[in-house]
């Protein structure tokens, strides 16, 4: 694995070379030559190229922790391919750069088959688990897909993540159908109070041919009329404030 720490130690071994060869130019001054053999000229050459690939080294290594976070992609156009799943190589652990699916299968695999090939699969383990985890958990199912896909090939399995539906408490919901048991087709002020305390808005709206509605954030019911006290009508409308309430909630909280 190429590391980025060893990155740094290579660029820095160039640009020392360089500044030796660079001495050696001046052994007319000194009177002591580093290099035999070697002129003027070809002293100051070999300098500049150490001083140049040192310098390029150096500037790779810098540039690759200017990136904060590696991250999980998915090319769309080519989703069921095995190179469509992609991650930075922030760590310079495979030498940098976007590495495919395909890339990082095949490399995990040739370490386990290396004497002490499990101890390098563990420190690309350490370095990228978390990456390839929080894309395990994205809302985007490509990317999770993708995300899981990388963990399985460290050996690693995530469980899907089970959604928690939200229900109104027991009680919360006796009193809602306690107090709409007797509704006659009018929001009296208990009933009012009822829905208040469960974040609902009752809406009596006076237009000609328009019912009365009930609101929960962007969701509402329509309140029906009726001119008899019929309990199941009452049970009903309570039933359908109990699934606003809790659709509502289960919106909010996804």
């Amino acid at each position: 694995m190429l590391r980025k720490e060893r990155i740094e130690i290579i660029g820095i071994l160039f640009v020392f070379v360089g500044i030796i060869a660079l001495a050696n130019s001046f052994v007319g001054i000194t009177g002591y030559a580093v290099f035999s053999g070697v002129n003027y000229k070809g002293g100051i050459l070999i300098s500049l190229l150490f001083f140049v690939i040192g310098a390029v080294l150096l500037g790779m290594n810098g540039q690759s922790g200017e990136v904060l976070e590696a991250r999980v992609r998915v090319n769309k156009k080519d989703k069921n391919s095995d190179r469509a799943y992609v991650f930075d190589d922030i760590k310079m652990d495979f030498g940098g750069g976007p590495i495919t699916y395909d890339e990082f299968r095949r490399t995990i695999g040739n370490y386990r088959k290396e004497s002490g090939g499990e101890e390098l699969v563990e420190v690309v383990r350490q370095e990228y688990g978390s990456t390839f985890r929080k894309a395990a958990q994205s809302a985007d199912q490509d990317e999770a897909r993708a995300g899981k896909a990388f963990l399985e090939v460290l050996g690693e399995k995530v469980e899907e993540r089970k959604e928690e539906k939200y229900e109104l408490d027991s009680k919360e919901a006796k009193r809602i159908r306690d107090s709409f048991r007797s509704f006659d087709g009018r929001i009296n002020p208990q009933q009012r109070e009822v829905l208040s305390d469960n974040g609902l808005v009752y809406i009596q709206n006076h237009g000609k041919g328009e019912h009365p509605k009930i609101f929960y954030n962007a969701s509402f019911l329509t309140i029906p009329y009726t001119h008899n006290i019929d309990p199941r009508a009452g049970l009903n409308l309570a039933h359908q404030i109990i699934h606003l309430i809790e659709k509502g909630r289960n919106k909010k909280n996804g």
